[in-house]
């Protein structure tokens, strides 16, 4: 997994969305050992200037786009002209646009303030893995897992070039390309960035799912005695070391969700507030063209472009929903064994179960964009609504200019 995890993310560094940490391995045992070997200290200090060079080089990239991106955006600003009767559409088009630059530069910061989380995160999950696998004997499918991933990620690659591509020739054949060009590798990286925290989401979830399955299958041995199967091992099930294990895994779990909020939670606030107005702007662009204002055939550019965006975000709330979801099952099922007739010989065992509920209760499985919201089901609902008021109040204050030109 962690393999394949590198990989990606070598790809994601060219869009300046991951930044390859550069770790310190030169400690005092690494030099005792470099000194007893021939040359041991020149090679040393060769892979040391090595690591700051690429770690400058690496900041120099990230520089550049980031000024790159910038000076797209005052030429956009400064080529695009406000067409007479569409100053709305002007207005709304600037606003998306500048959200989108926002964000994509506050992805550039993630990157490189937040690294040191990023590499956090990467290696937590590294160890839950093996830690499911070594104390909890749990089969983690490793193989199903990245065969899904792989699939999800070809599958929503394929739709969002298939949906770039068709939004590119009908832009250009209705010649309402707008700031499309300024904008394109920022609409790019923001596609491959919600993509990234996708497949981390599909990850935790999994691993929720594993701890969940082991939790089931204690609390089936404490509640159902007499429905155990004789070829399963129920002592380890009892056991006090098998129940710790699965509290310790759900800490990992936990702190894991806690570095993707901490360093994915601004870029996730951005894409999704900048998609709630793309959106907006699509849909608002369809109606006035659908009411005779522009081209009839506008809703051929505002579907390809929202479609796409529009599945990964709800496919990554409806993920992040489940994962939420899965802490609150794993609270009961833990609930359902405090209930169990506890004896002096389980005092020790009830202790632990009462520690774990607390423990339940305090820290919940919940991804945020910054506490600013939840990525859950709900939050569709509620992009749902604010995209139907703000088209509300963008018609209103198109038919008053209109009535205000005609009456003049």
């Amino acid at each position: 997994m962690e393999e394949c995890l590198r990989f990606w993310l070598r790809g994601c560094a060219v869009f300046g969305i991951y930044v390859i940490p550069i770790k310190e391995h030169y400690t005092a045992p690494h030099w005792q050992r470099l000194s007893r070997k021939k040359g041991g200290r020149q090679l040393a200090w060769t892979e040391e200037k090595t690591m700051r060079l690429t770690n400058l080089l690496q900041r120099l990239y990230l520089a550049t786009l980031a000024v790159t991106v910038c000076v797209l955006y005052l030429h956009g600003l400064y080529a695009r002209e406000i067409e007479h009767g569409f100053v709305l559409t002007w207005l709304v088009a600037t606003l998306v646009y500048t959200s989108q630059v926002l964000t994509h530069l506050s992805i550039f910061m993630a990157a490189l303030w937040k690294r040191e989380q990023h590499e956090s995160f990467l290696q937590l999950l590294q160890q839950i893995e093996v830690s499911l696998k070594l104390r909890l004997k749990c089969n983690t499918r490793q193989s199903a897992l990245l065969h899904s991933l792989r699939l999800l990620l070809f599958s929503l690659i394929l739709l969002s070039v298939v949906g770039i591509c068709v939004f590119t020739v009908v832009s250009v054949w209705l010649n309402d390309i707008g700031y499309y060009w300024h904008a394109a590798w920022t609409i790019v990286t923001l596609r491959v960035r919600i993509l990234q925290l996708l497949i981390y989401a599909r990850i935790l979830r999994h691993y929720l799912d594993c701890v969940c399955v082991k939790l089931r299958q204690v609390v089936a041995c404490r509640t159902s005695p007499g429905s155990q199967l004789l070829d399963i091992n129920y002592e380890r099930f009892e056991s006090l070391e098998f129940l710790l294990a699965i509290k310790e895994n759900y800490t990992l779990i936990f702190k894991a969700v806690q570095l993707f909020n901490d360093f994915a939670g601004w870029s996730l606030f951005g894409i999704i507030s900048s998609y709630m107005l793309d959106f907006t702007c699509h849909v608002y662009w369809s109606l006035l063209g659908l009411d005779g204002y522009g081209s009839p055939y506008t809703y051929l550019v505002g579907m390809p472009a929202a479609l796409p965006f529009s599945v990964i975000v709800c496919h990554l709330c409806y993920v992040c929903g489940n994962c939420k979801q899965l802490g609150a099952i794993i609270t009961d099922l833990v609930s359902k064994l405090t209930t169990v007739r506890s004896t002096p010989a389980l005092k020790r065992y009830s202790c632990v179960v009462y520690q774990f509920s607390t423990q339940l209760e305090l820290q919940r499985i919940e991804v945020t964009a910054q506490h600013f919201f939840v990525l859950d089901l709900r939050l569709i609902m509620s992009i749902s609504t604010a995209i139907a008021t703000n088209l509300v109040i963008m018609i209103q204050f198109l038919k008053s200019e209109n009535s205000e030109s005609s009456g003049a």
